[in-house]
């Protein structure tokens, strides 16, 4: 059974989203691959630890969510990585792990579709990635989820209110 389809039933099966996990620290981002296989609902296709090898990996992959923490050893601000996987990849959605809310905000206003603190619990991390990932009209209400995870209609609608 492939998400919910019956193998034999006729149906076609729902393609898993492509992620590609960017974090300079090995253990954090070999933690984030496993967890975001784990029940099959998303595939990983790459990981890369600098900003340099995120944008070769992102090009190579074609991956439709890009898990990143910005603050990568080859970049001296992280927002110049996540524009310019926006520049050369533009139909990725972005997601940035941030220390901050406030630091995350700030990443969305340049360039990335949500974030969400470093410190999430499981399900605000695939909460996230979901989110960023719905069809314009099919994600919930935008808002903020307190917890530190956003996307970029929430962070805009709450400055405007």
């Amino acid at each position: 059974m492939i998400d919910g389809a019956p193998a034999d039933s006729g149906m076609p099966a729902r393609v898993r989203p492509r992620v590609v996990v960017v974090d300079a620290d090995d253990r954090t981002r070999e933690s984030l691959v496993a967890l975001l296989g784990i029940g099959g609902r998303l595939e990983v296709v790459g990981s890369a630890g600098a900003a340099s090898a995120a944008s070769a990996v992102v090009r190579a992959t074609k991956p439709d969510a890009v898990l990143i923490d910005p603050r990568l050893p080859d970049v001296a601000d992280g927002i110049a990585a996540v524009q310019a996987i926006r520049r050369e990849s533009p139909g990725v959605r972005i997601v940035a792990m941030s220390p901050t809310v406030a630091e995350g905000e700030r990443i969305v206003d340049c360039g990335a579709d949500g974030s969400v603190r470093k410190t999430f619990r499981t399900q605000q991390l695939l909460e996230a990635i979901r989110s960023c990932l719905a069809p314009t009209g099919q994600a919930a209400a935008p808002r903020s989820m307190g917890d530190g995870v956003s996307s970029g209609a929430a962070i805009k609608q709450n400055a405007a209110g």
